[in-house]
């Protein structure tokens, strides 16, 4: 795997954990809840733009997977932060060993449902911003259209 898609995903993935602890804030989690569809877009083309900025010509099949895996990079790390900051909600709320192993039993769960929808819209996202970017730029010797 291309240390730039590495790169892109680890970066995307900073921006995904600040994400996950601006969206417990009460007054910002809804507004930043919602930006953090938007971060897969971001980190697709990014990656995108790093190949290029390293000299890989341009190629769109290649591009959209680029995308892809590193938008999949950063929604997974997004997505375990997350899970664990919902641990620490759930051991600061509860008051007795029942009420923390049975919320975080829920907590759990949901936050694997979550992955799962993190790493597939993600990894769209991702594709979906590596083709436009790709589209845009094609460089040096590229193709715009697959």
């Amino acid at each position: 795997m291309p240390s730039t898609i590495v790169r892109a995903g680890l970066i995307g993935a900073m921006v995904a954990v600040v994400f996950a602890v601006l969206s417990r804030v009460p007054c910002l989690g809804a507004v930043f809840a919602c930006l953090g569809f938007f971060v897969g877009f971001g980190v697709g083309a990014y990656a995108v733009q790093l190949a290029r900025a390293a000299g890989r010509a341009g190629n769109f099949a290649q591009d959209v997977m680029d995308g892809a895996i590193a938008a999949a990079i950063s929604s997974a790390i997004g997505s375990v932060f997350g899970f664990v900051l919902a641990v620490f909600k759930v051991g600061t709320e509860a008051d007795t060993v029942r009420q923390f192993i049975g919320g975080l039993a829920l907590q759990g769960f949901g936050e694997v449902f979550a992955l799962c929808f993190a790493l597939v819209f993600g990894s769209i996202a991702g594709a979906i911003g590596g083709a436009i970017y790709s589209a845009i730029n094609p460089g040096p010797g590229g193709t715009a259209t697959p």
